[in-house]
C-alpha cells in the first residue's frame, strides 16, 4: 500500500476547494493510496488559520 505525505501547501489548496488538487487526491485514494499529513503541517494550518475558518478546518484536520 502506498502512502503520500501531503505538504502544507497542498492541504491549504484542499481547504480552499481547489478542484484540480482535490481531483488529483481523489484519484490517488481511488487507487488505494493512503493520504497522510505531518504534525508540522497540522501546526502550520492551525497557526495560519483565520478565525472564521476554525470550525470547518477543525473538522477536516483532526
Amino acid at each position: 500500500m502506498i502512502r503520500v505525505l501531503l505538504d502544507t501547501d497542498v492541504i491549504i489548496e484542499c481547504l480552499r476547494n481547489n478542484s484540480v488538487v482535490i481531483s488529483a487526491l481523489e484519484e490517488l485514494v481511488d487507487k488505494g493510496t493512503i493520504i497522510c499529513y505531518s504534525p508540522v503541517s497540522k501546526a502550520e494550518i492551525y497557526g495560519g488559520m483565520r478565525l472564521h475558518c476554525s470550525h470547518s478546518t477543525g473538522n477536516i484536520i483532526q
